[in-house]
């Protein structure tokens, strides 16, 4: 055993004070090193959800040291941009905007604990770790696909993809090794959890899965006083079962069990526009659900938000009532654009989002630092030109919805129904 091993094992269970990510070349993204993303019923593994995944079904508890992840590390410790999704940040940057790589990530104290002896260390031990347990859901988000809504997958199921290059076909299977891998998971977690800065648990809906269970189970018969549980969540749930898990995890906290709870609500916009983009939303159901834990003392609170044609134009309502809510306890906030499918990427639509992107930012305060990044994603958009192949598919794409749900796109969208028939998306 190595002496940087020796010294690891020595201190397997003393969580360990948080250094500075000491890798400064052009390219290199803390994330790279400190994050992964395990999609477990799926065996696969990225670092970073903007990143390809790998697959690490036939060595799960070595998830974070994929033979294609030290790859990427190793060519940023060369200052080189290694791919395999990092062109998501580098797009931002090339247009002159800040993205999370260049903005805040390297700053963020969660350096893995072997680079306090080995500063170019490529094997490492995950501060970030977000799961992703099973597709199960209780909305199909029009921008989302089967690999993290089983209604979705059912939908296709019944009718068919509506646009047959832009999803797996094959939707999505639970691998047949899952129950042992995630036995192998919790093993590792028995192991590993004491490193660990931030646990992550996103789906499908995580409060709608029987694994929220095993989760509370492992935290209540653990003493972890450096980790942060985060939970994302579209707070479409009953009342009553809301508040029963709600109050499990409030008494981790409350005992320090945990450092902290984060419930990290998914939600973009508002009005009928929010519950045709995440179908099945209830806006008053919504409501009730934040407001209990807005109220709660051992919970902070986060809202994420996804950019797209069918959530950006009521985006600066909703978030006017997140400054209000602010009010009474500190919310964090932020924001992604859909990269899959293509044609539910914002910037499709060009010049035509730059007035939606400045209502936004007028509502978000001048000296908010997420400011930034919000003027990265409007540079991005506004300076594409308008791509009328990906118009169309979007056009075509939401006509099937309608067909299938019922609903009527063009009567809540009548900006985007104009743009189309004046770029000739037909």
């Amino acid at each position: 055993m190595s002496s940087v091993a020796a010294e690891m094992a020595s201190r397997k269970n003393t969580p360990r004070e948080l250094q500075i990510f000491p890798i400064d070349t052009a390219t290199s993204c803390q994330y790279k090193w400190t994050w992964s993303t395990l999609f477990l019923s799926s065996g696969r593994s990225s670092s970073c959800h903007r990143c390809q995944t790998w697959d690490v079904k036939d060595d799960i508890k070595n998830f974070h040291n994929h033979p294609g992840k030290i790859g990427d590390r190793e060519k940023m410790l060369e200052g080189e941009w290694p791919g395999n999704g990092c062109e998501y940040c580098k797009k931002i940057e090339d247009a002159g905007g800040e993205s999370e790589r260049s903005s805040y990530i390297n700053k963020e104290l969660m350096s893995p604990p072997e680079l306090e002896y080995n500063p170019t260390a490529t094997k490492v031990t995950p501060r970030i770790l977000e799961v992703y347990f099973a597709n199960v859901c209780n909305q199909k988000c029009v921008y989302c696909s089967p690999i993290f809504s089983n209604l979705i997958q059912k939908e296709i199921e019944k009718f068919g993809p509506i646009v047959d290059d832009e999803y797996d076909l094959k939707g999505y299977e639970v691998v047949p090794e899952y129950r042992r891998m995630k036995r192998e998971f919790w093993e590792w977690m028995d192991d590993n959890a004491i490193h660990l800065y931030n646990f992550q648990v996103l789906g499908g809906e995580p409060l709608y899965q029987k694994e929220i269970f095993e989760c509370l189970e492992f935290f209540e018969a653990r003493e972890l006083p450096q980790l942060n549980w985060k939970i994302f969540s579209n707070l479409k749930h009953n009342f009553k079962g809301f508040k029963q898990k709600v109050d499990r995890i409030s008494a981790l906290v409350e005992r320090g069990a945990i450092r902290s709870f984060e419930m990290v609500c998914s939600i973009d916009n508002w009005g009928p526009q929010a519950e045709f983009a995440r179908s099945g939303m209830k806006l008053d159901e919504w409501k009730r659900n934040f407001e209990y834990v807005l109220h709660n003392p051992y919970i902070t609170l986060s809202i994420h938000s996804t950019i797209s044609p069918v959530t950006i134009s009521t985006m600066p309502e909703f978030y006017k009532m997140v400054m209000e809510y602010s009010k009474v306890k500190k919310i964090d906030y932020g924001w992604n654009t859909v990269k899959m499918p293509s044609f539910m990427n914002p910037e499709i639509l060009g010049h035509y989002t730059e007035k939606f992107y400045d209502e936004l930012l007028d509502v978000v305060e001048a000296t908010d630092y997420r400011k930034r990044y919000l003027e990265g994603f409007k540079k991005q958009c506004v300076s594409h030109p308008v791509d009328v192949p990906r118009l169309t598919k979007l056009r075509n794409y939401l006509d099937g919805i309608d067909k299938r749900r019922g609903t009527d796109w063009k009567s809540l969208y009548p900006w985007m129904v104009e743009a189309m028939d004046k770029e000739g998306a037909i």
